[in-house]
């Protein structure tokens, strides 16, 4: 059964993108060949540490054209593999394909890595932790037809395999009672909507970028879980008098259905001062501000630049159960170096702090 479901997301994809190369063939090839003749590369050393994966070491790969016209074809790729001293591994890969009107987004990922389970719910406890690793892979496309300058109308898939091993025993994930906690694979079809007037991919100075998912995940398409996954990722940037920018998400994810463990709303992936496993349930809210300012070129102290930002979120298991005594929140600062200077790529280093202590990410581009 697993490779029959395999050929078939496999079928699903190369009809997709067999579709792309048909809308505008000449197009596509032009802007990948002008991309890899005209390279703009970045390589990006990253470097953290967690009780659950010791030290972590990485590298990430970008290639970016540079242009800032949102008219010209173009291809981006982003990459990063990383790497633990307790043997743990990750691939990640996100090429995008823009011609004419169209728009192809692939985002893949192997993961071989530790994970820690804390339980279900917005007041789950650091003692009721569980070690576990997860190998994990991934396929997602998006493919994109705009219809005016900002709106942009698609069509969502999202295959995920999941394997899991070293649960602790008399724990809950070896008990078998949590969804997802067995071998199994999900299977997803839906449709996305985007608005983006925003003025550059990596570091907008001023805009609005509005996108909303809505995937359904059924047996019918080869899936082990049926669930109904909705998100809604809001953002806005204002550029002040002095250059300063301030950034705002707002972002809310729901669940309903079936949903197993591993897909279940993530706060920790909104707020940096917690692990991105920390506090889970079917629906989350957050909202993150941010104050990023980069020095000018007739300082000396270009291409440097710092930021100052704020998080506060809360997860539930219906949205009626969101309340603001159960809010969490993350503050901290960070350092930027800017990298290329058109459309503003930048290096970051961030440090947070939150009411059970403190993360540091290293990496490239910007949080949201």
């Amino acid at each position: 059964m697993f490779f029959i479901k395999r050929k078939e997301i496999a079928l699903l994809c190369f009809l997709l993108m067999f579709a792309c190369q048909g809308f505008a063939y000449s197009d596509t090839t032009n802007a990948i060949l002008n991309a890899m003749m005209n390279p703009r590369y970045i390589i990006v050393p990253a470097f953290s540490y967690a009780s659950e994966t010791n030290f972590v070491f990485g590298i990430g790969l970008y290639i970016n054209p540079g242009v800032s016209d949102k008219e010209t074809d173009c291809f981006t790729f982003d990459s990063i593999a990383k790497y633990s001293l307790k043997k743990q591994f990750e691939l990640h890969l996100r090429p995008t394909y823009k011609f004419r009107s169209w728009q192809a987004e692939i985002d893949a990922k192997l993961r071989k890595w530790p994970d820690t389970f804390y339980g279900i719910g917005n007041e789950t406890l650091l003692d009721d932790a569980e070690d576990y690793t997860t190998d994990k892979y991934m396929f997602k496309l998006n493919f994109f037809r705009k219809f005016e300058e900002s709106l942009s109308l698609g069509v969502s898939t999202d295959w995920e395999h999941y394997n899991f091993s070293g649960f602790e025993e008399d724990g809950v994930l070896s008990s078998g009672n949590i969804s997802g906690s067995e071998a199994s694979e999900i299977t997803g079809l839906g449709a996305v909507v985007r608005f983006d007037n925003t003025d550059s991919p990596y570091f907008p100075y001023s805009g609005f970028r509005f996108q909303v998912d809505a995937l359904r995940f059924d047996s019918a398409f080869s899936s082990d879980y049926n669930f109904n996954f909705y998100h809604m990722d809001l953002r806005s940037y204002y550029s002040t008098y002095n250059k300063t920018v301030i950034a705002n998400q707002f972002d809310m994810q729901v669940n309903q259905g079936d949903v197993p463990f591993y897909k279940l709303a993530k706060l920790g992936e909104q707020l940096r001062a917690y692990p991105s496993n920390r506090f889970v349930d079917k629906n989350s809210i957050s909202f993150r501000t941010e104050s990023r300012f980069l020095f000018p070129k007739s300082t000396f102290l270009y291409p440097f630049g710092y930021v100052i930002f704020v998080e506060t979120g809360m997860v539930a298991p219906n949205i009626s159960d969101f309340t603001y005594d159960d809010l969490k929140y993350s503050v901290g600062t960070g350092l930027r170096y800017t990298v290329i200077e058109k459309n503003t790529f930048n290096l970051q280093c961030d440090i947070a702090w939150g009411k059970e202590g403190y993360q540091i990410i290293i990496g490239g581009k910007e949080e949201f």
